[in-house]
């Protein structure tokens, strides 16, 4: 209901005239949705646990993801993929580390048979980024330090399934706290339809720090958004960048668009 609602508004807010109603009703919509809290709703559920636990009921896995041990995870069954990434990557986060892809085999038909995943603290950087004399910048911190945790899963061409075929829970670093793990690059992101919402009201002439602290009490807290604020910077901008490979329609509403929210602005 409060979703239906709050896109109403917005839609009513991006076809105002008055500058004068238009600031009033935004800022109503704002307080709305900021002051907003059902304790039934999503706000006071953790999403990646339940969707943590639909996997491993899938899976058949009755075990807490911080106890996962080798032979727990070593022969479960994925039907894709796809779902064999997002348990590992939903693992990750909960246990608090970054994921990347490691290595990756195809069969002739080009046909991926075999996956696997690592920390991203896996392997070390090469010497010829480290010894650079020519090197201008200020080198980053050194995050490659020889993790060994992976997880590898392999098709079956009997069951037509995918099965883990190795597993390390074992890091050689600390994991980050639940209030850092939005800092992890692999877990930085941030939901289509939080996206989609965050155009509209950049559409409707809020500002990007704006929508970013509407963002904070929607999601119940900074740590809970799942991005930080340059990343919704960023993906606001690329959208707007996106824009050159749109039809001249569309073009020409969108800077039509952006010239009615210059003059209601000022």
């Amino acid at each position: 209901m409060q979703t239906l609602i709050s896109y109403f508004l917005l839609i009513f807010l991006i076809n105002l005239r008055s500058t004068l109603f238009y600031n009033v009703t935004l800022k109503i919509f704002l307080n709305f949705v900021c002051n907003f809290r059902d304790e039934d709703q999503y706000f006071s559920m953790d999403i990646d646990s339940i969707r943590m636990r639909k996997l491993m009921e899938s899976a058949n896995i009755g075990k807490d993801p911080s106890d996962f041990l080798e032979e727990d995870i070593v022969g479960v069954e994925f039907k894709s993929v796809e779902e064999a990434e997002s348990f590992y990557h939903i693992y990750s986060k909960i246990i608090g580390f970054s994921v990347r892809k490691n290595q990756c085999r195809k069969n002739q038909a080009g046909f991926v048979t075999t996956q696997s995943w690592c920390c991203s603290n896996e392997g070390f950087k090469r010497t010829k980024y480290i010894k650079n004399p020519n090197k201008v910048r200020e080198p980053r911190s050194e995050i490659r330090i020889g993790c060994r945790a992976m997880f590898r899963v392999c098709y079956s061409k009997i069951t037509k399934l995918w099965v883990v075929k190795e597993f390390r829970a074992n890091h050689n670093h600390c994991m980050v706290t639940d209030m850092q793990k939005h800092f992890l690059r692999s877990h930085r992101k941030i939901s289509a339809a939080e996206l989609e919402q965050a155009k509209l009201l950049k559409k409707a002439g809020v500002k990007t720090s704006e929508i970013w602290n509407l963002f904070v009490p929607q999601n119940g807290g900074w740590d809970k958004v799942g991005c930080t604020k340059k990343y919704l910077y960023n993906s606001l901008a690329a959208g707007r960048r996106g824009v050159d490979d749109l039809d001249a329609n569309t073009t020409l509403t969108f800077l039509q668009s952006k010239l009615d929210i210059r003059i209601h602005g000022q």
